[in-house]
């Protein structure tokens, strides 16, 4: 990523849950159900590997390395982060929230965008209160 040369070690060990042995997918799916079982009632899933226009758009990068065949946020796919749970939409209005944002916009580090309800994680997560 942009001023993370070179690759910290984090980085470098993002994992797909396809390409890694027995043992880690076992850890995988003992993870989603522990996320399935939790009683979390909101959700924030973001799918674009660009997200908002900033320096963490370089996201679009790591997701080109990984084997993602479906929407994700440049690290996770949404899948793995809606798993066991339905009725997401694209509003800041929705329990469950598919946002066009990257997996550091969904930390809410870079505020919200300038267009769209689909990019507004901060406004999402204060109508979620």
């Amino acid at each position: 990523l942009v001023g993370k040369c070179p690759a910290e070690r984090a980085f470098l060990q993002l994992k797909h849950q396809s390409t890694v042995d027995l043992t880690l997918h076992d850890q995988y799916a003992a993870a989603q159900r522990a996320r399935i079982n939790h009683p979390a009632k909101k959700l924030l899933c973001g799918v674009s590997s660009v997200g908002l226009i900033t320096k963490g758009s370089a996201l679009k990068f790591v997701s080109s390395l990984s084997n993602h065949d479906t929407e994700n946020d440049g690290v996770v796919d949404f899948w793995s982060c809606g798993v066991g749970v339905s009725g997401f939409g694209d509003s800041t209005r929705n329990t469950h929230y598919k946002a066009s944002l990257n997996h550091l916009d969904t930390s809410f580090r870079n505020g919200d965008g300038w267009w769209g309800d689909s990019r507004k994680p901060v406004k999402w997560f204060e109508c979620a209160l």
